[in-house]
């Protein structure tokens, strides 16, 4: 996918940002990357078939946040490795069924999922921020590993289908359900979230063809955003091991909140960087009857068609 220097440095501030605060969630970023892709580049259609280029691209990127990230909550002590080998098993296995489960549907599907779950997410930090709860005891390992496996399992269908790390998942219900402290959770959630993002994302690459898209499209989307994402991720991490709980809380929930709205609420046919732009369509995608745009973000406006000169052809021997 070519793009301008100017759209290549906005999704390189886009990676930053992602990576500062998948970084301080535990995330793996997409939910930040998604909704700006959608808003710098758009959608070329009613079904958003952009969205799984998208989906590849943010997945690959997932890759760089979450071992990033892992390498400072590592540093601060805060890894649990009992944690993170009852989630990656069930982890990993769900992210392959979730992105074959995603490769079936159009893309507004696990787009408008996403922004609802966004905003569920945000409702439950804020929740917990105002009930004001205490964390839990700042101790390894837990008292609940059917909850945690079973949290793996989800997080890593949901991170398939819908193009996240599953940390939005992971967390809360570590902290919910198994006990595990904040800080904890979050460390657990990059500490296993590299290596399923890099089986969901490597299989997302392998399967673009069917919406018209190859892994080199995702890839050259990614790289801006993953050299952002590499310097955002450890601010984002080192900010999860300064900041108050509830400052910690509200400052994702506010990110994030935005993020889901934006989502759920429909998109315009064309982002903020491509208006104006002739966005050619080419019918045959399966499952997009409007078409996707031609070989890159700024198809040729002038080159004709072969649909078009056949219809023109047909028309001139009926006239004749």
């Amino acid at each position: 996918m070519d793009l301008t220097l100017v759209q290549a440095a906005l999704v390189l501030v886009l990676g930053l940002f992602a990576g500062t605060v998948g970084g301080l969630a535990g995330v793996g970023g997409s939910m930040i990357m998604l909704p700006g892709l959608a808003l710098l580049l758009g959608y070329e259609g009613p079904e958003a078939i952009r969205h799984h280029l998208f989906i590849g691209s943010a997945m690959l990127v997932n890759v760089v946040v979450a071992f990033s990230a892992r390498a400072r909550h590592k540093k601060e002590g805060a890894v649990d490795r009992s944690l993170v080998r009852l989630l990656l098993p069930s982890m990993a296995i769900a992210i392959v069924v979730g992105v074959l489960a995603g490769n079936a549907v159009a893309g507004t599907v696990p787009k408008r999922a996403l922004g609802v779950l966004l905003l569920c997410y945000t409702g439950y930090l804020i929740w917990t921020t105002a009930r004001r709860l205490p964390d839990h005891p700042d101790q390894p390992g837990t008292r609940s590993p059917g909850w945690v496996v079973a949290t793996g399992g989800a997080a890593g269908f949901a991170g398939g289908f819908l193009g996240i790390g599953g940390g939005v998942i992971i967390v809360p219900a570590l902290v919910l359900l198994a006990r595990v402290p904040l800080r904890r959770a979050v460390a657990a959630s990059v500490g296993v979230m590299w290596i399923t993002a890099i089986i969901g994302s490597a299989l997302k690459l392998l399967t673009l063809g069917q919406f018209g898209y190859t892994a080199a499209d995702a890839a050259w989307l990614a790289l801006p955003m993953a050299m952002g994402a590499m310097v955002g991720a450890q601010i984002g991490a080192w900010m999860a091991h300064k900041l108050r709980l509830p400052w910690l809380r509200l400052a994702i929930a506010g990110v994030l909140g935005l993020a889901g709205a934006r989502m759920a609420w429909p998109d315009p046919p064309q982002g903020v960087l491509n208006a104006g732009e002739n966005i050619e369509t080419a019918p045959g995608v399966p499952g997009n009857e409007p078409g996707r745009p031609a070989r890159g973000m700024q198809p040729d406006a002038g080159k004709p068609r072969p649909d078009a000169e056949a219809a023109r052809a047909g028309s001139a021997e009926v006239d004749g």
